[in-house]
């Protein structure tokens, strides 16, 4: 008998199956190792993606280069009311104070009361320069007369632009029905037709003497008080009815330190002709021209105004940019006002310095390239091909150019080339 054991076929199987994971562990090592590279390696092997074209459609349209900026709405031509003209030894202490900031006025509005003695609104292209009395001739005193009559009140057979005692009556008439005593002064007026010899007004001495005088038609002349306007009483204004921009008295004020009919204002009324000023950078303002249109826009309401460019000032100050500022004033037209209620208002200015008369091409400015002869092109992608396209450059509005082709056709929605990226 044989000593050694023949082997088991258990023990085959578990001979085979090692063999053949080694073997197989073998080779997973192997392909890993293969496979697996330094950063170095494959810095080395690595190959750039290809280059692709950044594209953007062309667009059609007009092209408009605009100045926005923002500017206040004033008062055009504010009218200040002066003190008027106070009886000699009467303190100018204000005893009515009738109307406030804001305010609507028109004709017959009584402003003010100083010293018992009203001013008062009429309606009139001439504004006030004397005292309105008997016998005075004139524009202003038609100005007064065609009030008087609008108010109500008949100037009787007085002729147009002479104060009569028709005149005199309805003046009396009006102060009275405001709740005033109109200042009263004596005349001689001719107590028959046949009077001839002109009517004087009376000084204190020629009283005395009045009743040693008389007339070729042998009657005595007839002193009679008659009502007189004092300068400043009465105030025209062009425009009626209109606003008080500010008020500067207060009932009870003493105004004794104001000059009499000086020009410092007790009352400012408006013209009812509001602008609107703003300050653009000195190098905008170089586009700018006078009459340029523009859009005013209240940014609350949404409203909006056309405008014109009225004035253009010198630099008057830095704005935040260090650069010079200018002073730009706009105006609406007649039949397109701004309404009082934009007084003091903030609004926003759109100026368009340059635009285009009719819908154009327009591209970026990057999509553009010169050749050495100067002539410009553009690249367009046509049917999956790119078609290099002379063109003719125009107007230029923050990077956006408008063109137009050379021998070629583009359309709105082709795609030009920008440049390239990976």
């Amino acid at each position: 008998m044989s000593s050694s054991k023949d082997a088991s076929p258990k023990s085959i199987k578990f001979i085979t199956i090692g063999v053949l994971t080694s073997l197989a562990l073998a080779a997973g090592a192997f392909m890993a190792g293969s496979h697996i590279k330094s950063p170095a390696q494959a810095a080395a092997t690595a190959k750039p993606p290809p280059l692709s074209n950044i594209t953007v459609p062309i667009q059609k349209e007009v092209l408009k280069s605009e100045i926005t900026f923002r500017g206040n709405v004033v008062e055009s031509n504010p009218i200040p009311i002066p003190m008027p003209t106070i009886p000699a030894g009467d303190l100018p202490v204000v005893t009515g104070d009738y109307v406030k900031t804001g305010n609507k006025v028109s004709l017959g509005s009584v402003l003010l009361a100083i010293a018992d003695q009203p001013i008062i609104l009429m309606q009139g292209n001439i504004p006030a320069f004397r005292t309105m009395q008997y016998q005075d001739q004139g524009p202003d005193i038609a100005e007064l007369q065609n009030n008087l009559i609008e108010l109500g009140f008949s100037i009787g057979n007085d002729k147009s632009g002479t104060y009569g005692t028709g005149t005199a009556k309805a003046v009396k008439g009006l102060f009275g029905s405001l709740g005033f005593q109109p200042n009263m002064s004596d005349f001689t007026i001719p107590n028959t037709s046949k009077s001839s010899g002109k009517t004087k007004k009376l000084n204190s001495a020629a009283k005395t003497a009045a009743g040693n005088i008389s007339n070729d038609s042998g009657q005595s002349p007839t002193l009679t008080p008659l009502a007189t306007v004092p300068l400043g009483e009465i105030v025209f204004l062009p425009n009626l009815p209109t606003y008080v921009i500010s008020d500067k008295t207060s009932l009870g004020k003493n105004l004794d330190a104001l000059p009499q009919g000086g020009n410092t204002a007790l009352i400012t009324l408006g013209s009812n002709n509001l602008s609107v000023t703003g300050q653009v950078s000195s190098l905008d303002a170089q586009s700018l021209r006078d009459g340029m249109a523009a859009t005013l826009i209240d940014n609350v309401s949404n409203k909006k105004w056309t405008a014109k460019v009225t004035r253009i000032s010198q630099a008057t100050s830095q704005g935040n940019s260090g650069i010079p500022e200018v002073n730009v004033s706009l105006a609406t037209s007649t039949n397109n006002k701004l309404p009082q209620s934009e007084l003091g208002n903030n609004l926003q200015i759109v100026l368009t310095a340059a635009s285009t008369s009719r819908p154009v091409f327009v591209v970026p400015i990057a999509a553009i390239y010169a050749r050495q002869n100067g002539s410009s092109f553009v690249t367009v992608v046509k049917h999956n091909r790119l078609i290099n396209i002379k063109i003719d450059v125009g107007l230029d509005v923050a990077g956006n150019v408008e063109i137009t082709p050379i021998g070629n056709h583009i359309s709105a929605g082709e795609k030009v080339v920008t440049g390239a990226a990976r």
